[in-house]
This record gives structure tokens, C-alpha cells and sequence, in this order.
């Protein structure tokens, strides 16, 4: 079997693609530097050189496989309500309509939490955010699903957290060291999800395996999710006493200037199910929890 990823070098790619030819897939992956395609190519992976903007190096790309993974995204925070959404977009399309009339899996990379109030746990079949650009991707994708694409949305939460997780946590982390203690907002019980950067490879793996019948509809939304809702208070702690810092409340109208764009997110949170996920697919989350890796991971050493 042939799977075509973009992103293969990125923080969650470079755990996807060991999985794959462990398994005996053929990958081929998106490079867009000259650094990227030697590090794939050393692992036996076929590489297409290009990068979001080259629409038809990624149907090139879709069209010889079997199983498509996009895994990329512009995080340019400046950019990301227009330029990053409608790069994301483009390339979906790309993507998709190699597949088009082959029920051949597309699985698109979006995300289970936005910058919101919390709201009820939210499951796999609550439709994602609109008003987000990570949830109109899964409506540009969804269009694809009536043209025999088999269509999966991998949400995923705030934290993909791991050793040398460049994410968000690692922001947080810094914010602290900046300040000299540790902050969460307001009461601190908002809550927040994570998943290890191990698990969240293995699901999508899982996607692409699961056949179609065990999914309730097309498309489908999957919760790579471990930690489904830690309170921010208790995560601002365990940084807080692993560097020996206060921890103590701040404003919400003090997240941004505290801790940079990530305030907004600590500041609200969410707290999504991945019952239904376990249920269609088998995949348990195995990895450390996000506060044990905080306490004996790479993010304050």
C-alpha cells in the first residue's frame, strides 16, 4: 500500500512515517527543503520536492497512492485566519480530487479545541467550529466525501506533547521562566486535552487501516485524544513546581501580554470524548500523560 504525506519531517510527521515502514508501506512524503528530503530519503521515502503552494505536486502525489495523509499547515499566527486557512484549503482540493471515484482515504489534520468558552464534552459527531479555520477545512474536505473520497478529519487537541515538543506547553513553560512563576487564569478549572505525540501517530495509522464499514459516515471525525480535560490550574502547578516557581491566578485580560497568542487558548480550553474514536477504530492512547511529561519529559530540564 502507498501513502502520500505532506508535513513528514514536521513534529507529528516524524512520528507518523517510522510507523508506516515499520508496517511495510510504501511512503512518499512532501519536502519542501533540501534538509527534509535527506532525511527522508535515509529512512527509504520517496520524496516529492515542493510545499503547500505546489497544488499540482500534491495531486501528483495523491494520485499515485492509496491512502493520503495532510499533515501540514502554516502555524504563522499573524497569517492564520486568511492566508494560512486558504493555503490549507487549496491544498485539500489538491489533494482530494486525485481520489475522487475511489474511496480511497484523505485524512486531514484539524483540531478539537479553538479559543472559546468551554462548552459540554464534545464528541466525534459534533460538528467542529465554523467561525475557526480549522473546522471550515473539514467542509472543503467534506465536499469530497459525496465523490467517493473517504473522507477522515483527525482532530487534535492543544497539546501533542513529547520530548522536544515545540507546541504549545513549551510556550507555557517559557512564560514562566520569563515571569518567574507559573500562571493560570482565573480559577483554573478550564480544562485543557493532550495527547502523546506517540499516540496520535498510531491513530493515524488506524484511520487509513480501519475499513470503512466501521465508521458510522463519511466523512468521519476521529479524537486523537489521552488526556481528555486537565484543569489549567493543575498543569500551571506542575510547571510551577518543577522549576521551583510560585503558581498562582492572573486576569483573563492579562493572557495575551502574559503568555503571548497561546493565552488565548489556556484561557478557554476544551474537553473532547475519544470514546467513539476507541470504539471504530481499537486505538488506545498509551504514551505518558501530559503532566508526567511534564515531570520527567524534555520541557524543563
Amino acid at each position: 500500500m502507498k501513502v502520500f504525506t505532506t508535513n513528514g519531517t514536521g513534529w507529528i510527521g516524524s512520528h507518523v512515517v517510522p510507523i508506516l515502514l515499520a508496517k511495510g508501506y510504501e511512503v512518499t512524503a512532501l519536502a519542501r527543503s533540501e534538509e527534509s528530503a535527506k532525511k527522508l530519503e535515509a529512512q527509504g521515502v520517496t520524496v516529492l520536492r515542493g510545499d503547500l503552494q505546489d497544488t499540482e505536486v500534491l495531486s501528483k502525489g495523491a494520485s499515485e497512492a492509496d491512502a493520503v495523509l495532510h499533515l501540514a499547515y502554516n502555524h504563522d499566527f499573524t497569517k492564520y485566519g486568511k492566508e494560512s486557512a486558504e493555503l490549507d484549503f487549496a491544498a485539500i482540493k489538491a489533494l482530494a480530487g486525485p481520489l475522487e471515484g475511489t474511496d480511497k482515504p484523505l485524512v486531514i489534520t484539524t483540531a478539537v479545541g479553538t479559543p472559546r468558552t468551554p462548552r459540554p464534552l464534545e464528541t466525534e459527531q459534533a460538528v467542529d467550529d465554523i467561525t475557526n479555520p480549522r473546522g471550515r477545512a473539514e467542509l472543503v474536505a467534506a465536499a469530497y466525501a459525496t465523490k467517493r473520497v473517504r473522507v477522515i478529519n483527525m482532530r487534535l487537541p492543544y497539546s501533542v506533547h513529547g520530548d522536544n515538543d515545540p507546541g504549545f506547553i513549551t510556550l507555557i513553560v517559557q512564560a514562566a521562566k520569563k515571569h518567574g512563576f507559573s500562571a493560570y487564569i482565573g480559577e483554573g478549572t478550564n480544562l485543557w486535552s493532550a495527547v502523546h505525540v506517540d499516540d496520535a501517530a498510531k491513530l493515524f495509522l488506524a484511520a487509513i487501516e480501519t475499513p470503512a464499514d466501521k465508521f458510522p459516515s463519511n466523512p468521519t471525525s476521529l479524537h486523537g485524544v489521552g488526556d481528555e480535560g486537565i484543569p489549567t490550574r493543575e498543569i500551571a502547578k506542575t510547571i510551577g513546581d518543577k522549576l521551583g516557581f510560585e503558581t498562582k491566578s492572573i486576569p483573563q485580560s492579562d493572557a495575551i501580554s502574559h503568555f503571548g497568542f497561546v493565552g488565548a487558548m489556556f484561557a478557554t480550553g476544551s474537553n473532547p470524548s475519544r470514546a467513539l474514536t476507541t470504539e471504530w477504530t481499537g486505538w488506545e492512547p498509551r504514551g505518558k500523560g501530559l503532566l508526567e511529561d511534564i515531570k520527567t519529559g524534555t520541557y524543563i530540564q
